[in-house]
């Protein structure tokens, strides 16, 4: 996964840990952050689901806390993205 923010493109390899209730998330190597952890777990509310994502970050360099929470608005996004696509390809049948 490619994380850009402030001019500082981080280059990250993951490793997944699947549950039957979501998802967890190591930092296995990384050329800006020493560590990454996260994940995100779904909870059925009814008809929805509600879905709570956690996420620490530890750059390699000491940084303000906006780059940092700018840093960590992106890995969210991404996140929900990649839930959201592969959340409507599972209910298309795909």
């Amino acid at each position: 996964m490619k994380v850009k923010t402030a001019g500082v493109t981080d280059e990250i390899v993951l490793a997944y840990t699947w549950r039957d209730d979501g998802v967890t998330w190591t930092q296995e190597s990384g050329k800006a952050s020493r560590n990454q952890e996260g994940g995100y777990t779904l909870t059925p509310e009814g008809d929805k689901t509600r879905t709570k994502f956690d996420l620490s970050l530890d750059p390699l360099v000491p940084l303000p806390g906006f780059v940092i929470k700018r840093a960590i608005k992106g890995v969210i996004e991404i996140n929900t993205d990649g839930l959201r696509k592969r959340v409507l390809k599972v209910k298309k049948g795909g």
